[in-house]
């Protein structure tokens, strides 16, 4: 009998532990709950908010050792935060927006493993001839590695930003909430 009484109680332990980490995590905060409750976790990791536009939480601060700029994303019928996106500015000359994204890269991998995807091209091609930087400003570069792992999607991507610049940008998205996310919007059609 004492048996069985341990056996259950190891199983409620370890059921508890799973269901305590279904979501994916940002800088160690669970990517679940409201907008103003993930804030206020981000805000005692030393964020700082700087406004809210179209319901995301803008935040800056220390993210992996640089500073970035962090928005927040939320479903707008149960106000979950479902996806966490970091954004640096990575310079004016393609060397250095491309140092900013291996080593972003880089550190993703040591955590997670290989990408699952990895594409890193323009306009389906790249070679020496290519000016890469001229291909990001057209919108015609696709520079990106992504990650699937259990609890959703993490990825670092190579964008251009017309009001900052370029900038690499550090996403991610957690499976539970943004299906729920996703659920929500089906249910407008």
């Amino acid at each position: 009998m004492k048996k069985l009484i341990a056996l259950f109680v190891c199983a409620f332990v370890a059921m508890t532990t799973v269901f305590a980490q279904e979501h994916l995590t940002f800088k160690g905060v669970s990517i679940d709950g409201t907008t103003s409750n993930f804030v206020k976790e981000l805000e005692t990791k030393g964020f700082v908010k700087v406004g809210v536009q179209d319901g995301s939480a803008i935040l800056t601060g220390k993210f992996a050792g640089r500073d970035a700029t962090v928005f927040t994303y939320s479903s707008p019928k149960s106000k979950n935060v479902y996806r966490v996106c970091a954004m640096y500015e990575a310079g004016s000359k393609w060397s250095m927006v491309e140092n900013v994204y291996n080593d972003v890269k880089d550190m993703l991998t040591q955590k997670y493993g290989e990408p699952t995807s990895v594409t890193e091209s323009a306009n389906g091609y790249t070679n020496e001839y290519t000016d890469l930087l001229h291909e990001l400003h057209m919108d015609r570069l696709t520079w990106q590695s992504m990650w699937s792992v259990d609890k959703g999607i993490i990825y670092v991507k190579v964008a251009h930003d017309y009001s900052i610049g370029n900038v690499v940008i550090v996403g991610y998205e957690d499976k539970a909430n943004s299906q729920d996310t996703n659920n929500e919007y089906l249910d407008d059609l």
